[in-house]
């Protein structure tokens, strides 16, 4: 089935006759029928439901049917039969987005637990999707968790279904680049909303206005000055694609790549890619493995590997465009989202965003988020630093014990939704990205992407490091292994 109206939502629960109708066809009662926290309507009526065998249906601000039962009292597969029975009910003008079935355990309000064998019976998309154009370009999809059920399978070559995930956080990548095409968190409602910028046809993404869009980034993320560096004497000339300097990789860098992707289990999905000898410039042939884990606590953790067969320079990571409000027709600003930072110093720029030489702390100055500050508090600050980036363009030096320790680095709180994310990383910086030139370009799903409607943390090394020894080094030799752990942890705060 698909719809080409606006799907119905249900503020004050479903009309009497439909759940009658699903009493009638299931042969069980229903309790509650009105909007809920999945997690609040099983501590409310989860007992009710065990002593009486009647159903949970409750509804979100969303287009969506939810159906939760204990596993002890209504067995999966039957809980997923009444579930195909609303989904075959459900046409018309109560043709819902979703009907879900939300499983759980436990013997009491106390101790009840979502399991993550929920199953979502969607509705068809009414066009074709981005994945539908990535897929006719010859290229894998792969869904990760309920990004399958969401899209009714449309557009997905291969599916990661995610397990041990109660609290519904799912997340969708390709090897395109290694895009990251959806993040599905939670608001302090339960509301799940998408809040990771992309693109929803191949064509767009190609073309678009930020080429970098929630991509892999390499072999060099951030900024080489004039595209020029000497390794071993030698001088090497890159591509030039931002004024005057070399900018994450190239026009054709790893964002623009066809990764091989596997699916390593249930909840991790492998991307490789072999760099050639001089692509974009760089010397040695550059192996790269990624590997994307969606782990029990909400975390979407990122790990690189790396080897070479000459000395080259080596700098990944991921150019996430974090919107916590979730993504819209326009997407709303960022400049309310509260921001900590753990860096007591930041690398000052220049007018062409290469580093001055500088190390500079971050004390008395609009970079200063040892302490949360709102972004837009002091984003268009009279400030030379804040000028020369048209807001933050800059990478932080975090505080480290040890180089290379897994350590905090960041976090934000989008204080609408709730919603929030931390940051955790091997690498020696941050950067940090609010997202100053966009305009406004459209993205998926008919969402519109204006000036500072996402935030990146970029973790990485900092920009220009082959050409300052002084900074930590970024030169990887034949027999090294390149490593980066970074991790993106989503919550929410009341």
């Amino acid at each position: 089935m698909e719809s080409e109206k606006a799907l119905p939502v249900y503020p004050n629960g479903f009309p009497d006759e439909v759940i009658a109708e699903f009493e009638r066809r299931t042969g069980r009662r229903v309790l509650c029928n009105k909007p809920y926290s999945g997690t609040d309507v099983i501590r409310d009526y989860g007992e009710e439901h065990m002593k009486t065998g009647a159903l949970i249906v409750y509804t979100s601000a969303d287009s969506v049917f939810q159906v939760a039962a204990n596993e002890a009292v209504v067995p999966v597969p039957e809980l997923s039969r009444y579930c195909e029975i609303a989904r075959e009910m459900l046409t018309g003008d109560h043709n819902v987005g979703r009907v879900i079935a939300r499983p759980f355990v436990g013997t009491n309000a106390k101790n009840f637990k979502r399991t993550t064998n929920r199953h979502d019976l969607s509705l068809k998309p009414p066009r074709k999707t981005m994945l539908d154009y990535i897929r006719a370009a010859g290229l894998d999809t792969i869904g990760v968790g309920k990004i399958y059920d969401i899209f009714d399978g449309e557009g997905v070559s291969e599916k990661l279904k995610t397990t041990g995930n109660a609290n519904g956080m799912e997340v969708a990548i390709t090897n395109y680049g290694g895009s990251i095409v959806a993040i599905m968190v939670p608001d302090k409602n339960g509301k799940f909303e998408n809040v990771i910028q992309g693109h929803d046809n191949l064509e767009d993404c190609v073309n678009s206005p930020e080429p970098f869009l929630s991509t892999l980034v390499g072999r060099y993320g951030n900024r080489i000055c004039k595209g020029k560096f000497t390794l071993n004497g030698k001088e090497y000339n890159l591509a030039v694609n931002n004024g005057p300097n070399h900018l994450h990789g190239g026009p054709t860098g790893f964002h623009a790549r066809v990764w091989d992707a596997e699916q390593i289990n249930d909840r991790t999905l492998v991307l490789r890619y072999i760099s050639a000898y001089y692509e974009e410039g760089f010397p040695g042939e550059l192996s790269m493995t990624v590997m994307f884990t969606l782990s029990d606590d909400n975390e979407l953790k990122i790990d690189y590997k790396g080897t070479t067969n000459k000395k080259t320079v080596v700098n990944m990571t991921s150019h996430g465009f974090f919107s916590l409000s979730g993504i819209g027709n326009p997407t709303p600003t960022c400049e309310n989202v509260v921001c900590q930072i753990n860096a007591d110093f930041y690398i000052p720029i220049d007018e062409n965003s290469i580093p001055t030489g500088e190390i500079r702390s971050v004390k008395g100055t609009p970079f200063d988020f040892t302490e949360p500050h709102a972004v837009g508090e002091r984003i268009d600050a009279d400030d030379e630093q804040i000028r020369n980036g048209a807001g933050y363009d800059h990478c932080f030096v975090l505080n480290k014990r040890e180089p290379g320790e897994l350590s905090f680095a960041a976090k934000i709180v989008e204080p609408v939704s709730g919603r929030s994310m931390e940051v955790y990383t091997t690498e020696p910086g941050v950067q940090f990205y609010s997202d100053n030139w966009a305009d406004g370009y459209k993205g998926q799903h008919g969402a519109t992407f204006p000036r500072r409607s996402a935030l990146c943390f970029e973790a990485q090394h900092f920009p220009d490091s082959p050409n300052r020894p002084y900074f930590p080094p970024v030169v990887l030799k034949p027999g090294q292994v390149y490593t980066q752990k970074t991790i993106y942890k989503f919550g929410v705060e009341q």
